[in-house]
């Protein structure tokens, strides 16, 4: 299978097995997501193993608890052992998007700008509890946060590879 990081997006990490019969805990990074009305299979990457795309038999649970996988051909303990700290990646494709909405790990990589000039570039975002929060590092090299919330983010253009700046106050170094 190829790199999935060009059809796919990441949701989180196999922790561990569940049970004895190959059921997987998920620990997805938004632990709110309802991504699994939508998906039909995952592709796990394994650390030192190729990826590999499994169909869903079932999915519960969620929140801080995490989700309760149960997937085609994995059928025992010893199978979802294999798995553990598998990376969770889901086709692009089968979820719900609008065509003004963008999902956070694509504005990484975005240039940053403020008052037309560029300012910086993004190279992580952290989901936090309250507010999202951008990771720039600044021309000058430094990396400084920001919180991605319109009384500082004038304009994000995903397509564009753009962040506008409005307002540097707050900006947390």
């Amino acid at each position: 299978m190829k790199d999935p990081r060009t059809t796919h997006l990441e949701v989180g990490t196999i922790s561990k097995p569940h049970g004895v019969r190959g059921e997987l805990k998920l620990r997805l990074y938004h632990r709110e997501s309802v991504l699994f009305d939508f998906v039909e299979s995952v592709v796990l990457q394994a650390p030192q193993k190729p990826a590999a795309r499994y169909k869903i038999e079932t999915a519960r649970g969620g929140g801080a608890k995490g989700v309760i996988l149960a997937l085609a051909g994995v059928d025992s303990k010893d199978a979802a052992e294999g798995l553990r700290d598998s990376k969770v990646w889901v086709s692009r494709k089968s979820l719900p998007i609008e065509d003004d909405e963008y999902y956070l790990v694509d504005v990484i990589g975005c240039q940053v700008r403020y008052d037309d000039q560029p300012w910086g570039r993004v190279v992580d975002v952290r989901p936090d509890p309250s507010v999202d929060t951008l990771v720039i590092q600044k021309v000058t090299g430094e990396e400084v946060e920001l919180p991605m919330v319109p009384a500082w983010i004038d304009d994000v253009d995903v397509k564009g590879g753009l962040v506008i700046l409005s307002n540097l106050e707050g900006v947390i170094e």
